[in-house]
């Protein structure tokens, strides 16, 4: 059985499967023989859904490509239509947004940014309308959960509570609608054949420039994190009430980044806000305040995670 093995700094032997090609996702200290015996024990779950893959990437090719001007004229479509259904969704969900922009993706449909700007793919014109307000609702719902834990579809199925049949509709049918903008296998072959008629020169080159992109890639994502970052020092909790119930009422005194003092009486109690912890104040808004400051401090530990890729590329 053949797979292709990428080692990396996580703790657990993970598998996936896409395009027909199996990828095993192993931890730097890993052995190969760790490796074989995992995808060995995984043997029954890997035939199935690889040839279930592999079948789906056949009946890809079988999917007529949209043209240039199908795709220009579906992107003017939607640029109609979505936002039209973001208004109607957003005074229901009780949200505000950013700007919307549309796009013609491969693999998502749609996303929402920290400072509410949104981006649905064009593809979605091709969907039955309770499907587009399905991805609608899902990235609206983001503007008060930036994650996708329990009360994050709390709220979406509240505001559509058929929300998991229309999201099964996407898991099911999505795929075909993404082969129509994909390369074929007849492409993707062709572009893996010439790749191989390089010189070594030619491959140390691309590979070098290829290098060089990456680090400038993470260079970026990292200042453009750090600028949104900078946009949470706006949000003053300094004098707000909030309420902890082992201590009471009290009132915010101090804010670091994602850490608050609170100030009961005369005892003063520190406070990461994070909506992994339980124990934590609640404030009036507090739906909005601990859904921004959990994304702070996911927007931390992602410019630490992209320095350390920088540092090992480097090295």
């Amino acid at each position: 059985m053949e797979y292709e093995i990428i080692r990396s700094n996580i703790k657990w032997l993970t598998l996936t499967i896409t395009e027909g090609r199996m990828k095993v996702n192993a931890p730097l200290e890993a052995t190969d023989e760790d490796i074989r015996r995992f995808v060995e024990k995984n043997g029954e779950w890997i035939e199935r859904n690889l040839a279930e893959s592999q079948e789906r990437e056949r009946e890809k090719d079988s999917i007529r490509r949209l043209t240039k001007d199908e795709l220009a004229e579906l992107k003017r479509r939607a640029e109609e239509a979505i936002p039209e259904r973001v208004k109607v969704w957003s005074r229901i969900v009780g949200v505000t947004y950013g700007k919307i922009t549309i796009g013609a993706q491969r693999s998502r449909w749609g996303s929402c940014q920290s400072n509410g700007d949104l981006n649905f793919n064009c593809l979605l014109m091709l969907t039955p309308l309770p499907v587009l307000d399905s991805v609608v609702v899902h990235e609206l719902c983001h503007r008060a959960f930036m994650n996708h834990k329990k009360n994050f579809y709390e709220k979406i199925l509240r505001i559509f509570p058929d929300y998991y049949k229309y999201n099964g509709w996407l898991d099911e049918n999505g795929w075909r609608l993404m082969a129509m903008i994909s390369p074929t296998s007849e492409e993707k072959a062709a572009k893996k054949a010439a790749r191989k008629t390089l010189s070594p020169q030619e491959r140390a080159e691309r590979k070098a420039a290829k290098r060089l992109a990456k680090l400038s890639e993470l260079g970026q994502r990292i200042e453009e994190l750090e600028k949104e970052c900078a946009e949470y020092a706006a949000i003053s909790l300094i004098g707000v009430r909030a309420s902890v119930p082992q201590y009471g009422e009290g009132t915010v005194v101090r804010q670091e980044l994602n850490r608050i003092s609170i100030r009961f009486g005369d005892t003063e109690k520190s406070y990461i806000l994070n909506e992994k912890y339980t124990i934590r104040p609640r404030f009036e808004d507090d739906e909005r305040i601990i859904a921004a400051f959990t994304e702070l401090a996911r927007k931390r530990e992602r410019i630490e995670e992209l320095k350390r890729e920088m540092e090992k590329m480097n090295g």
